[in-house]
């Protein structure tokens, strides 16, 4: 029989460029890259031995017998070895857990039972023969194909039922590397003279490389070592394996400012001396970059080598990085997380090094400040909290208040604010400034902004508060909602679905997300005006506050904060602003509300100023929905 190895010699060569390139280029080391290179070493053998096994079985008599023998053992174990391979790999991808090693030897049973029919084919002929003077398929050679089939199935089945474990994209390639491997090895069976399944194997190793595992999605263009991605990858895979790991981190302050201080040319000259000098003092340690200005090192747990690197590197920061003629001192604030297993997501150990990092000095002569000791109770309630938002969204157990706002000029109540609540059994009361934050981190601001939306239309709807003097409610808008192109459309279709006027609504704007989302900000505003419905530019005053701000947005109303009110009470400059500011928004044509009134002399002082919006406690403060009710029709 002849056979063609046109496409196995293609298969070597795709293999040792892939595998050369791999193998000399620094990867992650994880359990999924040293699958993938058993994979290339599997297909690399079963091409040559195929070849080889070709070569000599037409040259039968010539050589040795045992030559032959061996040189079809290699190929079968190393061609059946590939499918096998192939659904470790896919099984490690999917598995949340460490996957064990006698997990392992379960999963490749077949395939040992395989390796001992191969290899007991001389004495036994099941899997193949020489007996009539050239290769001949033994009895149970079906075997082969029947287990081969099996781990191929089995790997599409798996990759559909773990989909969720995998995203999009790697469950896509790592279908289109199955299906090619099927149609490969059923080819195979229908033509056994054409050598095709390693070509396939090989062209499916390359898509693989270039869609998952390839080194280069692990590094940071800039300075050659790890990413973040990098760090995700092998924390992950550190705290389900149960490794004894800590990671140290750096902060390096003023590297993000070197390019517009002087230039790119300096910054990255700079940079990658930086990095040297981790990198040197990490010694054999992993070493990442997360950020413009920080790293991470990987390290085993030490009593004292953490101590000895923050001491080496604080001696070298205190030392000026020279670039040419030029001096740059740059500080480094740095943390060690000391037990991950805490923290089994990669995001949540990062927020915990970054605030650990925020607090600790450039002193170096300091003690290292330690992320799990300073913010372990700080991060789980964080966690605690996110926890209870969800709940709370998912068992309507926010609450929504509303603080009235009371008008001077007409003795009574024209307004009032929706403020959102969150009560807890186990947290208790949970603060707006501390659980918004954590939305907004955490992705839940923008159910939690319709929620709230929702709430207010259903008590407009049923209790029409127009026609009790109050004309309209404000509801804050946050920065991450202002950003989605189709707000707008979202809150015109809530409001229609309760039958709200829109008038009856205006909705609050900070300067902050006002300047975070300015095209979208603008289409949003500007679809929702059409409608009748008011925009208020809220906590004017605070942090830095710009004029433009209100002049570029077509805000109707401005809301002063808070501090402009409290300061002008014992501060005679601040009183001037404070005059002066509430003079030109009026001259600007804008309805100005005052927040944070408490007093019969604040109250006093802002209507001799000409302010006669005012909300606070000298009012009314946030009342529940029933109170709040209650109030404005007993008024």
């Amino acid at each position: 029989m002849s056979y063609n190895t046109y496409f196995d010699i293609g298969a070597i060569i795709l293999i040792l460029v892939l595998a050369t390139h791999f193998f000399t280029t620094q990867s992650i080391k994880n359990k999924e890259t040293v699958m993938f290179a058993h994979m290339l070493t599997a297909t690399l053998f079963a091409a040559i031995f195929d070849v080889l096994s070709a070569s000599f079985g037409a040259r039968y008599g010539e050589v040795p017998i045992w030559v032959n023998y061996l040189c079809d053992e290699v190929y079968l174990v190393a061609t059946n070895g590939i499918t096998y391979v192939y659904y470790a790999y896919i099984y490690i991808l999917t598995k949340k857990k460490d996957v064990g090693f006698w997990r392992m030897v379960g999963v490749g049973f077949p395939y040992v039972v395989e390796i001992v029919l191969i290899l007991s084919s001389p004495y036994t002929g099941w899997i193949f023969n020489y007996d009539n003077g050239s290769y001949a398929h033994g009895e149970l050679s079906i075997f082969l194909y029947i287990v081969s089939f099996g781990y191929i199935l089995a790997s599409i089945v798996r990759t559909f039922v773990f989909r969720k474990a995998l995203s999009k994209g790697r469950a896509g390639f790592i279908i289109c590397y199955t299906l090619v491997m099927l149609v490969m090895v059923i080819f195979q069976a229908l033509y056994p003279t054409l050598m095709i399944v390693q070509y396939g194997a090989a062209i499916s190793c390359l898509i693989i490389y270039f869609s998952l595992e390839n080194p280069a999605a692990y590094k940071d263009p800039e300075l050659n070592i790890y990413n973040l991605r990098a760090l995700y990858e092998l924390y992950h895979h550190g705290v389900r394996s149960g490794r004894h790991f800590q990671v140290f981190a750096i902060k390096v302050e003023g590297l993000k400012d070197l390019s517009s201080l002087f230039g790119l040319e300096v910054q990255d000259e700079i940079l990658q001396d930086v990095a040297d000098v981790i990198d040197a003092q990490a010694q054999e340690k992993q070493m990442f970059r997360i950020s413009e200005e920080e790293f991470c090192v990987f390290g085993k747990k030490s009593s004292d080598g953490w101590e000895i690197l923050k001491s080496n590197l604080g001696n070298r920061f205190r030392q000026p990085f020279v670039f040419r003629d030029m001096e740059i001192n740059l500080g480094a604030r740095m943390c060690l997380l000391q037990h991950p297993q805490e923290w089994p997501k990669a995001d949540d150990a990062l927020d915990m090094i970054r605030l650990a990092l925020h607090k600790a000095t450039t002193d170096s002569e300091q003690p290292i400040v330690l992320a799990d000791e300073m913010e372990l109770e700080e991060g789980r309630r964080d966690t605690y909290i996110i926890q209870a938002m969800k709940r709370a969204l998912e068992n309507h157990g926010f609450d929504i208040y509303y603080q009235p706002i009371y008008s001077t000029r007409e003795g009574r109540f024209v307004q009032a604010e929706a403020l959102i609540r969150l009560f807890d059994e186990r947290l208790g009361k949970v603060g707006p400034d501390e659980f918004i934050p954590l939305a907004e981190k955490k992705g839940l601001i923008t159910e939690i902004g319709a929620y709230v939306f929702s709430e207010v239309c259903t008590m407009l709807k049923r209790e029409q508060l127009w026609e009790w003097g109050i004309e309209r409610v404000d509801v804050n808008l946050s920065g991450i909602q202002c950003m989605q192109e189709n707000l707008a459309e979202r809150l015109i279709d809530i409001m229609d679905a309760y039958k709200v006027p829109y008038k009856a609504i205006t909705f609050e704007v900070t300067e902050t997300a006002a300047v975070i989302s300015k095209t979208a900000l603008r289409r949003n505003m500007e679809i929702l005006l059409q409608k009748g419905i008011n925009f208020s530019m809220d906590d004017y005053g605070s942090g830095y506050s710009n004029t433009m701000t209100i002049i570029d947005y077509p805000f109707s109303d401005v809301k002063l904060d808070k501090s402009m009110l409290w300061s002008a009470m014992g501060n005679t400059q601040a009183m001037q602003a404070l005059k002066h500011t509430i003079s030109m928004l009026d001259d600007m044509g804008f309805e100005i509300i005052a927040e944070g009134v408490e007093t019969t002399e604040m109250a006093a002082k802002l209507q001799a100023l000409g302010c006669t919006l005012h909300q606070g406690f000298y009012y009314a403060k946030p009342l529940a929905e029933e109170e709040f009710i209650q109030l404005v029709k007993n008024c």
